[in-house]
Order: structure tokens, then C-alpha cells, then sequence
């Protein structure tokens, strides 16, 4: 955020200064890359919407939502966020092995007709409970006991004097942004079940922050805190959150367990495994849809 206004030079903007700018520091400019990494996959996106924060009210923007539906059985609902780092301050996820109770996810699923409830509300009806939620544990889960999950995240930079800078304030901002509107998609889907008639599908609702290429690194840990080896560079890490935002009134509970962080390359692939990959699917949904 910019300073007082009275603190910025007052030499007028040119041309040359905006396509500096654009150059070098252009957000947008990587939305643009990742809305073009889906696209040649044939996914349509919802860009730069707005909803409604599900734990203080207020309105929120969002940078992409996405569904895919690879198959009559599964829907893939994510809510991605876009955070350009730069080469001198990027984002490392230190990892421990994921504990029995973390590996697990969960799904909305649609309710059979005969198990939904109907209220008389005032002089017409509403259907209260149109999905059920249906948790999916390892070995049956898309996460795995013992592999890595990111337990903290932060940025790491030097200062001109060489010093250290570590900071996770902006990335915590948009994986939060990311959680909030994966669950907005949550309220959606659940909501959305009420008028529902056909074969029962699993929706699994997936929050990503993706980064650009080269600025995703990890470092991990064995079980007692040792290091596990020297960081490296990723394409794709998750991270674990165990997160429902509860609120008054609401008919549906939904755990996001696990939020993915992925580099533009990394969001290619994360698509491709959802497309065509056939295991990778059949651990997003349960045997009984």
C-alpha cells in the first residue's frame, strides 16, 4: 500500500512509466497467464466476482471459480487465488508427515429424495437439508497418511543490509480469500441440491493459490522435528487447514480439510489429474455415488 500522497514524486505519469510499470509489476498480468492455462483446457471461469464473506458478512472479490465434471459421478468445484511473487521475496511451505486424522476430505452429496426434509416456512415450502456431507479417510482419500503437508508458510527476502526478511502476511491474506470463497461454493452447491432430481454425484470443493513458476519452495520435517532434507523447489504442495467457518442458521456442515498451493505450471497439472486421470478421480468420491 502507497504512502501519504504527499510522499510520491510529483513528476507526472507518462506513457513509458505505465508500460514500466506493467512490465514489472503487473498482478493482473499473471491473472491473465492463469485465466490462459485454463482456457486452452476448455475450462470456463468466473473472473473477478464478489460474495459475501461466510464468517463476517462483508463483501469480498475473488479472482477465479471453476467447476469441472469429468465424469457423471464427480464435480470439481475450485476457488483459485493468483499471488505474483517476486524471485527476491518467495513463498517456502515447511512440511510435516501428515498424521492418520489429517488424511481426509470431504464431499457434498446430493440427498435421495425420500430422505429430504420439507418445512412449511410462512405459506410455502423449503427443503432443509438437500445434501449430505460424506468424509472420505485414507486409505480411501485423495491425502495420504505420512506424505508431506505444509503446516507454515512464509516469504523470505534479505534486506539491503543483508539481513533476513520473513513475512507470511500476503500469502496468508490470499489463501484466506481462497478458503472463504471455496466455501461460498460450499453454501452454493449445498443450496443449490434443493430442486436436485438424478443420479447422486459427489462435489468435492477445493481452495488453490497459485503462484508463478520457480517461487514455490519446500522444506520438510520428520515426525520429531528433524529436518528432512534442504528446501526445494515445487510445482504443487498441500497444506492443512481442517477449516468450517460455522454460522448461525446455516443447514450444512462442510470441513475443508486441505488447501493446494501450486505454481502456473503446477495448476496445469493439478486440471490435468482432475480431466483424465482415472485413480485420481476415484479418490475424490465415495464407492456408495
Amino acid at each position: 500500500m502507497l504512502g501519504p500522497v504527499a510522499k510520491l514524486k510529483t513528476d507526472p505519469i507518462a506513457l513509458a512509466d505505465l508500460q514500466a510499470f506493467l512490465a514489472a509489476n503487473d498482478d493482473f498480468a499473471f491473472e491473465l497467464r492463469c485465466l490462459r492455462e485454463l482456457s486452452q483446457r476448455g475450462i470456463t471461469v468466473d473472473h473477478a466476482g464478489t460474495y459475501a464473506d461466510p464468517v463476517t458478512g462483508k463483501n469480498r472479490q475473488f479472482d477465479f471459480r471453476f467447476e469441472m465434471a469429468p465424469e457423471p459421478q464427480l464435480r470439481v468445484a475450485i476457488a483459485l487465488e493468483c499471488k505474483n511473487l517476486k524471485p527476491f521475496f518467495p513463498l517456502m511451505v515447511s512440511r510435516l508427515p501428515r498424521l492418520p486424522a489429517e488424511a481426509f476430505h470431504e464431499v457434498l452429496v446430493p440427498r435421495n429424495q425420500g430422505h429430504v426434509v420439507v418445512q412449511q416456512v410462512g405459506g410455502g415450502a423449503v427443503v432443509m437439508n438437500p445434501s449430505e456431507t460424506v468424509t472420505l479417510s485414507a486409505p480411501a482419500s485423495l491425502y495420504a497418511v505420512h506424505d508431506p503437508v505444509g503446516k507454515s508458510t512464509v516469504q523470505v527476502g534479505r534486506l539491503p543490509g543483508g539481513d533476513f526478511q520473513a513475512d507470511d502476511a500476503e500469502v496468508y491474506e490470499k489463501w484466506s480469500q481462497a478458503v472463504s470463497s471455496a466455501y461460498d461454493l460450499c453454501a452454493k452447491a449445498h443450496y443449490g441440491f434443493a430442486n436436485f432430481a438424478g443420479p447422486r454425484f459427489a462435489c468435492f470443493i477445493l481452495p488453490v493459490v497459485v503462484v508463478p513458476d520457480g517461487m514455490l519452495w519446500v522444506t520438510d520435517y520428520q515426525a520429531d522435528g528433524a529436518p528432512a532434507g534442504v528446501p526445494t523447489q515445487t510445482n504443487e504442495t498441500t497444506f492443512y487447514l481442517n477449516h468450517s467457518p460455522w454460522r448461525d442458521g446455516q443447514t450444512f456442515r462442510y470441513v475443508v480439510s486441505h488447501l493446494h498451493f501450486v505454481t502456473l505450471a503446477g495448476l496445469g497439472s493439478l486440471v490435468d489429474r482432475v480431466l483424465v486421470n482415472g485413480n485420481f478421480r476415484q479418490l475424490l468420491r465415495p464407492a456408495v455415488v
